[in-house]
């Protein structure tokens, strides 16, 4: 500022300010001085001995104008005003404070270009020369830096596809503050570095594990390590009778190159090998265990690729780069690393015939393949988790709606049901038996059920059998429970396991009633499977006998379903119409009735309880009218849907 008491003595100069970002959060402006010794006086050029101070208070600019020399507190003072998005400054001239942490200006989204003013005044005597003072002022813009945590962009699916591009992004693992960086590779959301996950404890909120994955919570994982418990007979190996306990081994190994780029300097990195068991967060142990994996270490909305993804990775030699495929060997079930400087290979959740477990393996010399020996599964590799955001598209199974039960995941759950196009039918499989159901959101809101349960099944009618169920299959509370179903038509007759002997002139049941679960296998009228259950099973043998008042809170839905209420069934009718109504009859004492004009589903609530045996409420369909209705028996066959949680 060129500042001459003998010409003006008050001196006003505006500097103009433009910012512009395309940060996702925005930018923060800031300024301080130059000099190390955060010195705010405006110092003479001609001479440095002479300096104006910075104002100690705000003044107006036109007090500060017509300050007198009497006036210490503005004479020979100078100050700064800042007016955004303006193009000149206006306001109070105040006192200037440096700082490198409160931002002088900011955006909280992506701005093309921010304007201010900052407006900077004098007021001099002639106690301080004519000449030139100036101050060296350093501006720093900086982009709003937002932690990603991965398990947070998984529920989100907006900022998911700003978070993950084609670039790389880090985010941050909210079990152990774990780095890792991400890509988007053919539209699928990978880490592209190894997990090196190693917890002991591991729930639903931030592992990709179901709540009733254990009574214990949370879940404590036990480690053995592949290197010193490997070999037959050992904590990682059983022999013939297959691994039975999770082991790792986290070392940091040098890459001397990548499978691509032979020429690239060695890396040193930190990784983590995994048997199967250990992977799956214990789930899936044994050579020969049957069950679908479903469960993984992986963050809570990731999880380990299926084959098709990484069949995609290993299609050509820019996908291999992209997915920053490193070497570093494989642990043997003998407890051996092996092949150190020519192999990678990461695990996948995909099983051929539910023994075997395919992994993607790529090679030094840039071939791949993918294997899925029943042996393999004792082996420690590798794994890279994929991003599953929260979408129905993105659940397999019936009970994969349990998880979205708990109160961590209510936010999921809205993003699944908004995920879902109103009367559209979605496909689910149910992992008790592996049948196939479609599902619908319903006008009235809820997910439903638009096919009959078949649980239980069997086109045989067997006259007795077994089926095992658990907590975190069924939507019972005990951890595990067997219910022997007894077939309709064989133990039809009086006094059966079915069927009690009634008083029909008094309602009164003389016998233990429908205190046997019974089911009867069939074809409905459009020749579709169907089976047709008394309340007992379909209570899952909670609510026995004629005279029983109990609410069904238990059922042999699928876990994260359950038997609808009378208030559920009587809002359904005005949107019946995508309900896929069917006839198939009903089940009184053996005989099948009205198969081609009539239908009826269990519902949770009782009927009327006036005289006994009480009625359950049903949703009829006769004829071509859907009612609610009360007055069926627990020992009559009808058909079960469900609706979700």
């Amino acid at each position: 500022m060129n500042l001459d008491p003998s010409n003006h003595t008050f001196d006003e100069k505006d500097l103009t300010i433009k910012v512009g970002t395309n940060n996702l959060y925005g930018y923060k402006l800031f300024v301080s001085t130059a000099s190390s010794t955060s010195n705010t006086d405006l110092v003479n050029i001609a001479d440095n001995t002479k300096t104006i101070e910075n104002l100690n208070t705000s003044y107006s600019a036109l007090d500060f104008e017509n300050c007198t020399s009497t006036n210490t507190n503005c004479m020979n003072k100078w100050g700064y005003r800042l007016t955004p998005n303006a193009p000149a400054s206006s306001g109070s001239y105040g006192i200037f404070t440096p700082s490198d942490s409160t931002p002088i200006m900011e955006s909280t989204e992506p701005v093309n270009e921010d304007t201010a003013t900052m407006g900077f005044a004098a007021k001099i005597d002639y106690n301080k020369p004519a000449g030139q003072y100036e101050l060296d002022l350093s501006f720093k813009a900086l982009p709003t830096v937002t932690t990603y945590y991965m398990q947070d962009i998984a529920t989100d699916q907006t900022l998911a596809n700003t978070v993950c591009t084609e670039e790389p992004t880090v985010v941050i693992d909210k079990r152990d503050e774990q780095a890792y960086t991400i890509r988007r590779i053919n539209g699928t959301c990978w880490m592209v570095e190894n997990l090196q996950f190693t917890g002991t404890e591991l729930d639903s909120t931030t592992s990709n594990i179901a709540p009733e994955y254990t009574p214990q919570n949370p879940y404590v994982a036990t480690y053995y390590d592949l290197e010193s418990d490997g070999g037959t007979g050992n904590s990682c190996h059983s022999g013939s009778g297959g691994y039975i306990n999770s082991c790792i081994h986290k070392a940091e190994i040098t890459i001397q190159n990548t499978p691509i780029d032979h020429d690239s300097p060695s890396i040193t990195t930190s990784t983590v090998w995994y048997n199967y068991a250990a992977a799956t967060a214990g789930t899936i142990t044994g050579l020969h265990n049957t069950n679908p994996q479903l469960y993984d270490i992986c963050p809570s909305g990731w999880r380990l690729p299926n084959l098709s993804e990484i069949q995609y990775i290993g299609s050509d030699d820019a996908n291999i780069d992209i997915f920053a495929a490193i070497t570093g060997g494989y642990y043997s079930y003998s407890g051996n690393l092996l092949d150190t400087t020519i192999l990678g290979s990461w695990w996948s959740s995909t099983t051929t015939s539910k023994d075997n477990v395919r992994w993607l393996l790529i090679h030094k010399n840039d071939t791949l393949g993918f294997y899925d020996t029943v042996e393999g599964r004792v082996s420690g590799r590798y794994i890279r988790c994929v991003m599953s955001p929260t979408t129905i598209n993105n659940l397999t199974y019936m009970q994969d709606f349990a998880k979205l039960n708990e109160s961590d995941n209510a936010v999921k759950k809205t993003q699944v049901i908004n995920s879902m196009t109103t009367d559209q039918a979605y496909t689910l499989n149910d992992i008790r038996d592996n049948q196939t159901y479609d599902i619908k959101k319903l006008g009235d809101g809820n997910v439903w059920m638009t096919d009959n349960l078949l649980l239980g099944y069997n086109a045989s009618n067997p006259t007795n059998y077994d089926v095992t169920i658990t907590s975190a299959n069924t939507n019972i509370t005990d951890s595990t429970k067997t219910i022997k179903f007894y077939d309709a038509i064989s133990n039809k007759a009086s006094g059966g396991y079915c069927y009690a002997t009634y008083n029909y002139s008094t309602e009164v049941g003389t016998g233990n009633g429908n205190s046997y679960p019974c089911i009867h296998s069939g074809s409905d009228n459009n020749g579709d499977d169907t089976v047709w259950y008394n309340y007992a099973a379909a209570s899952a043998g909670t609510i026995t006998g004629l005279n029983n008042t109990t609410e069904a809170s238990q059922d042999i839905c699928s876990a994260g379903w359950r038997l609808p209420n009378t208030t559920e069934h009587a809002n359904l009718i005005s949107y019946v119409s995508n309900y896929n109504l069917v006839y198939g009859g009903y089940y009184v004492g053996g005989v099948l009735n009205d198969a081609s004009v009539r239908s009826y589903w269990w519902s949770s609530s009782v009927g009327t309880t006036t005289t006994p045996p009480l009625f359950r409420n049903t949703l009829r369909y006769y004829s071509g009218e859907v009612l609610v209705r009360n007055n069926y028996r627990g020992t009559d066959g009808l058909y079960v849907r469900c609706v979700a949680k």
